[in-house]
């Protein structure tokens, strides 16, 4: 992120402000396109975690931060309390969570899991948000003992990302291989991406590195270093005309990074 965006801080200093009123946080961080510094006009997501409960709907301050004539819209479910606010003609999102629920997912991901499933947010990009994200609030000091304990994959995520990568291989070939040749395209995909993910949070972890939320990966590859031509072959998936030249295209990637592993002498990255 730019610091030096007079925007981007007056927005900051206006949500840290006003939510003030609903309590003492835990701490804050922005993460997202326009604080990794990928996109300068990108919506700007702001993490508030509170020690406590997430502070009832009515009580934040969405209604009060909106330009004029804009209309906050708030969503909670059980873990989250999201705000999407307009100010100074700049989309911005709140996002609410206790740091009850946070220290949950950064459990997980240190004990080796959270990368799988449907979940959102999923516990390994909420951890990568964090970990790579701009601290905005930590009065207490409390998000800088957590980075202390998050210094990077642990050897539980590097081991369980690797060996269910392996382990499952043989079976996406047969799967991917039946459907592509009976052309059943919504099953093919559904299979692609569940591979793709997998094979993502493995060659991630086994860098050292959190896998973030799939948005401007190929950004995130060339800043981190991470070989360049995995990421060509990830991309050739969805390039391909046909379901069988992308099953294909969709193992040479996970085979591929099943190589990168293999290769790699234990822990030598660390």
């Amino acid at each position: 992120m730019n610091t030096d965006d007079a925007t981007v801080s007056m927005v900051v200093e206006r949500v840290l402000d006003a939510y003030s009123g609903c309590g003492p946080l835990a701490f804050a961080y922005g993460q997202g396109s326009a604080f990794y510094g990928f996109e300068s006009d990108a919506d700007l997501d702001i993490v508030m975690i509170w020690p406590d409960e997430i502070p009832a709907r009515a009580k934040r301050p969405a209604a009060q931060l909106c330009d004029p004539g804009i209309t906050s819209e708030q969503f909670d479910d059980v873990t989250c309390g999201l705000d999407n606010l307009v100010i100074g003609r700049r989309d911005t999102q709140v996002i609410n969570f206790s740091l009850s629920t946070f220290g949950s997912w950064c459990e997980a991901v240190d004990d080796g899991e959270g990368w799988r499933g449907p979940a959102w947010p999923l516990p390994l990009h909420a951890v990568a948000g964090f970990a790579y994200g701009v601290p905005l609030a930590d009065d207490a000091g409390e998000a800088a003992r957590i980075r202390e304990d998050l210094p990077g994959p642990s050897a539980r995520l590097r081991a369980n990302t690797r060996e269910s990568l392996a382990d499952s291989l043989p079976g996406y070939r047969r799967a991917l291989s039946s459907s592509a040749h009976r052309d059943e395209g919504w099953l093919f995909h559904e299979l692609t991406v569940r591979l793709v993910k997998d094979a993502y949070a493995a060659w991630f972890a086994r860098e050292g590195y959190y896998l973030p939320f799939p948005k401007h990966l190929d950004q995130w590859i060339t800043r981190l270093g991470l070989n360049p031509e995995l990421a060509r072959l990830e991309r050739a998936i969805w390039r391909t005309p046909s379901l069988i030249e992308r099953e294909r295209a969709v193992l040479e990637f996970a085979e591929g990074v099943v190589a990168l592993i293999v290769r790699r002498a234990p822990d030598a990255h660390y």
